[in-house]
């Protein structure tokens, strides 16, 4: 089954879709909306479903490990390790109220898969070269009528971020808002 593309939809209706696809599992699974492949740009989408609160990162790799090449030297691969014990631990990295009292669940990664083509050591990296890293993290909030905001605090320990979109679908309704920094406080309506 092919899913449509919301490529061309206003941000909210993929924050609606966001939210429906989260409610069916098997649907779920079969799609991959991906944003354009922006360097300094990220997009978080987050749902909330009953107690269950979802975030999800799409970011470029230069983001979150500071390069799109498969790793040449134990710098870049200990960038790499880094990376995937920042976004795989999952705590700290978004604020919540503490009267929502969400607590992490879980953490589950796409790494990025790196392109190998005119990947020799020693030359610069060639501008088609793609790699992303894709995140989901999973939080219980036992107050979820109390999460009226959240601040990306990711943002901060990633490379050189300079604006992050955030779709947010809850029971109240969908926003799309645009971060600039890391410690941005967005309220969620």
């Amino acid at each position: 089954m092919k899913t449509p593309s919301l490529l061309f939809a206003p941000p909210a209706c993929c924050a609606v879709a966001f939210c429906a696809l989260l409610t069916r599992p098997t649907l779920a699974e079969e799609f991959e909306q991906h944003p354009p492949h922006e360097h300094g740009k990220v997009t978080i989408n987050a749902a909330l479903d009953g107690n269950q609160l979802v975030i999800e990162l799409e970011s470029p790799a230069v983001n979150v490990v500071g390069f799109e090449h498969v790793p040449r030297n134990d710098d870049e691969r200990a960038a790499v390790s880094a990376a995937a014990e920042l976004l795989g631990n999952g705590r700290g990295l978004f604020t919540l109220p503490k009267e929502a009292r969400c607590q992490f669940e879980k953490a589950v990664i796409k790494a990025a898969q790196w392109e190998t083509t005119d990947d020799v050591p020693g030359q610069p990296e060639t501008p088609g070269q793609h790699a992303d890293y894709e995140a989901r993290f999973t939080y219980r909030c036992w107050s979820p009528g109390h999460l009226t905001w959240l601040e990306p605090a990711l943002l901060d320990k990633l490379h050189n971020i300079i604006e992050a979109r955030l779709n947010i679908a809850t029971p109240r309704g969908q926003q799309s808002e645009v971060a600039t920094s890391g410690r941005a406080h967005i309220a969620i309506q």
